[in-house]
């Protein structure tokens, strides 16, 4: 009795995890993000789409894809540059300002994507640069010119202001990749999650029923008659349902009056 007690109580477990990732459905809320794919994309949450700078990248890394005042800064969305002294591949460069040889502005991988109700626009901030710069590049979408970078301004110190304009900047334009993963899903952690249980559940049961208990053929499945019975019962509950109970639906139900 303890060790059918302890398989209703797996299966219970296992139908409740089931149940919940069914059920629980994603909290909306007014506050957009934009949240982050890779280094150089991020996955609007409105739906609007992903914003990707990859096909923007330049593979050269003596030559970065954007300059802006006059050459005095330097950008290369998604990998790292070499502009002299601490701008280089090894210091995971992003944003790099020609002053003393060079100096860093932000790090590639050191990157939040921040959206501004006000715009509603991204910017991308790197942070780890030389003496704890940092860069602020607001994406402003124009899907009918070139992409050109600008510089807006320094404030506070060592707060570097950009405005990267172009198609690239907009949701659902430009694709492309530079190798970074996309990070997994609390959605897609459930359904591993739930399918190893469940996994885990059968196996161990079966070993259990054949080994400790001899049972033999389906008789080895752990609650083997609720098992067995659950598509019927899932079909009869989705024709109950859908026929509101009418007559001759199904003999499982009484009809509604």
């Amino acid at each position: 009795h303890m060790l059918q007690f302890s398989f209703s109580v797996m299966t219970i477990a296992i139908l409740t995890l089931f149940a919940s990732f069914l059920v629980v459905l994603p909290v909306h809320s007014n506050d957009v993000t934009c949240d982050r794919v890779s280094d150089c994309a991020c996955k609007m949450s409105n739906g609007a789409g992903v914003i990707n700078l990859a096909s923007l990248a330049s593979r050269n890394k003596d030559k970065p894809a954007f300059t802006a005042h006059g050459g005095y800064y330097a950008y290369n969305p998604c990998l790292p540059f070499e502009f002299g002294n601490d701008c280089n591949v090894k210091n995971d460069v992003a944003v790099c300002q020609q002053a003393k040889g060079g100096l860093s502005c932000g790090k590639q991988s050191n990157v939040t994507f921040n959206y501004d109700p006000g715009t509603g626009n991204i910017s991308i901030v790197y942070k780890g640069g030389s003496d704890d710069r940092l860069s602020s590049i607001e994406l402003v979408c124009n899907d009918v010119v070139n992409t050109t970078l600008h510089f807006v301004k320094e404030a506070p110190r060592y707060h570097y202001q950009f405005k990267l304009i172009g198609p690239c900047c907009c949701p659902g334009v430009c694709k492309g990749s530079i190798g970074g993963g996309r990070s997994i899903s609390i959605g897609s952690i459930l359904v591993i999650l739930f399918f190893c249980l469940l996994v885990a559940y059968f196996v161990a049961g079966v070993l259990i029923m054949k080994f400790k208990i001899g049972a033999a053929g389906k008789e080895m499945v752990p609650n083997s008659s609720f098992w067995f019975a659950l598509p019927g019962l899932i079909k009869d509950g989705i024709l109950f349902a859908f026929t509101c109970g009418r007559k001759g639906a199904t003999d499982n139900y009484a009809t509604l009056q």
